[in-house]
């Protein structure tokens, strides 16, 4: 029996080792590992800009923000399956070593989900919401010191005009105090729907597709190093 169950264990592992090198989640976000039972965390503004001083004036100080803390509560997640006596016994299909595989499937599967379901819920408080209490998409982002409105949305379809515009936009982002982020898109993540559209626009390099025109390709990843991740865990294409 000892053996046998180290069979199932290395099945187990062997598929799930093969199943997490394709794994989607932990490219689209940023995942860090704890021990404890829960994590506190709160977010700090920074500085503002420098103030022009004359000559032996005295020098003006500014002050960081404290912002609400925030509680992440650790979850526990499994699942098991049962093998009867008389399932062991009639196994002429070799159905219980395939369960192994199958529920190391169904783990990571689970893992994507639970990864993904960031960003399909992104736009709406209901599951997630940022620091300021509104979605994590949206373009009514409230700086907790200076109080300016900003927007991480871009509310444009996914096509040549809808990247440049997004692009554009992510390029002008500024922190709590007015200034510019110095932020470059690297990935572009889309459903597997678009996949095939996402390999005409990002290259092409000899020109920009759909037009007549002789302009260049700005979106081409020749030019802008974007790598492009479909996954089919997004719930809307």
């Amino acid at each position: 029996l000892a053996a046998y169950i180290h069979t199932l264990r290395g099945l187990y592992y062997g598929s799930y080792k093969d199943r997490r090198q394709s794994m989607i989640y932990d490219k689209i976000n940023k995942v860090e590992s704890t021990d404890r039972a829960f994590v506190e965390k709160f977010y700090v503004t920074g500085i503002g800009s420098y103030f022009q001083k004359g000559e032996g004036a005295a020098i003006q100080f500014d002050d960081i923000v404290q912002g609400p803390k925030t509680r992440i509560t650790m979850l526990t997640y499994a699942l098991g399956v049962r093998i009867t006596m008389e399932m062991k016994e009639d196994d002429r299909q070799e159905v219980i070593s395939k369960l192994p595989a199958d529920l190391a499937d169904s783990g990571m599967d689970h893992m994507e989900r639970l990864g993904h379901d960031v960003w399909n819920n992104a736009f709406a408080t209901t599951n997630y919401s940022a620091i300021d209490g509104q979605a994590l998409a949206s373009t009514t982002h409230t700086a907790l010191k200076s109080g300016i409105v900003r927007s991480n949305l871009s509310t444009n379809d996914f096509s040549h005009a809808g990247m440049e515009a997004a692009l554009t936009q992510m390029l002008q982002l500024t922190d709590e105090n007015g200034r510019i982020i110095p932020m470059n898109a690297d990935t572009i993540l889309i459903h597997t729907a678009k996949t095939y559209e996402a390999q005409r626009l990002l290259e092409t390099t000899v020109g920009e597709p759909y037009t007549n025109e002789n302009q260049i390709n700005t979106m081409s990843s020749q030019r802008t190093g974007i790598k492009v991740i479909a996954s089919p865990y997004l719930t809307s294409n």
